[in-house]
């Protein structure tokens, strides 16, 4: 089991000055409570590359949440697509010719 230690520093006012105090707190690794179930990011990237490959991140989590009932903001699937190494779509930007 991964421990994660934070430290936290608290000043105290006395009378020779400011004197800072050190106090860790130890926080076990288990999953955030905002986070989303754990097949569910698999599942994303599996649908991703499967039917809207040829989509961006925000029109692909328009698609997710009206065709297939999973919601997830854009960013979140923009970052599971990049960690995953499939690349999103990006814009392509063209020059002037003038």
């Amino acid at each position: 089991m991964r421990m994660r230690v934070s430290v936290h520093l608290r000043f105290k006012w006395t009378l020779s000055g400011m004197r800072c105090e050190s106090k860790q707190m130890f926080q076990d690794s288990s999953s955030s409570n905002r986070g989303y179930a754990a097949g569910l990011r698999a599942a994303v990237v599996k649908q991703y590359g499967e039917c809207y490959s040829d989509f961006g991140p925000t029109l692909t989590s328009e698609y997710l949440g009206c065709d297939d009932g999973i919601v997830v903001s854009v960013g979140t699937l923009r970052r599971w697509l990049r960690e995953s190494g499939q690349k999103a779509m990006r814009r392509i930007f063209f020059t002037n010719r003038s």
